[in-house]
């Protein structure tokens, strides 16, 4: 008996919590701030012949990761090799790595321009013009990185690699890697 009042009085005075088959509005923004938390703090790989323009430059590729790399035009009009995914960041340090390798060695000084932006491209967060000679010799994927910090959240961060002049790039992938916090000693 004395569990039986001791039951009625705690379903009336205790607070109900929704059980975990009813979703509430505060559910669905803790779960997609769960989710952009948790995206921002695990690498991620994007595969260059699935990233725009997909169609116009993929080919087979055996030295590539998935068997395929998406390759700049040999001819005019160039434009871009690669853009987007248009992602979303949290605040933090990460670093972006590019794969790429030539089709033919060359003389070139340098052989593509590496950016990462934000703003449908407006805001350049970092750029770099990657130099053929820190390309492998052998034919083989060389990685080249780019860094930035934000201090607010990025929406739309795209990476976009430019070919330069008349050379042949063929891009693998790109990471895009969070950085730890510096501890403060």
């Amino acid at each position: 008996m004395v569990w039986t009042i001791g039951a009625v009085v705690a379903a009336v005075v205790l607070p109900v919590e929704p059980t975990a088959d009813v979703e509430t509005v505060r559910d669905r923004e803790s779960a997609g701030a769960i989710l952009r938390t948790t995206l921002s703090a695990v690498p991620r790989r994007f595969e260059a012949e699935l990233m725009s323009p997909m169609s116009a430059g993929s080919t087979t590729d055996f030295a590539a990761s998935g068997g395929r790399a998406c390759a700049s035009q040999p001819v005019p009009p160039r434009g871009l090799v690669v853009f987007g995914p248009y992602v979303s960041v949290d605040p933090g340090r990460y670093r972006v790595e590019l794969a790429l390798r030539l089709r033919e060695p060359t003389l070139a000084e340098h052989v593509a321009t590496f950016e990462v932006t934000t703003s449908r491209g407006a805001q350049v967060l970092d750029r770099l013009a990657v130099p053929a000679s820190r390309l492998r010799a052998d034919g083989a994927y060389s990685t080249v990185a780019v860094s930035f910090e934000t201090a607010e959240p990025l929406r739309d961060m795209e990476f976009r690699v430019v070919p330069v002049g008349d050379v042949e790039v063929l891009i693998d992938y790109i990471d895009l890697i969070p950085m730890l916090p510096q501890p403060e000693y």
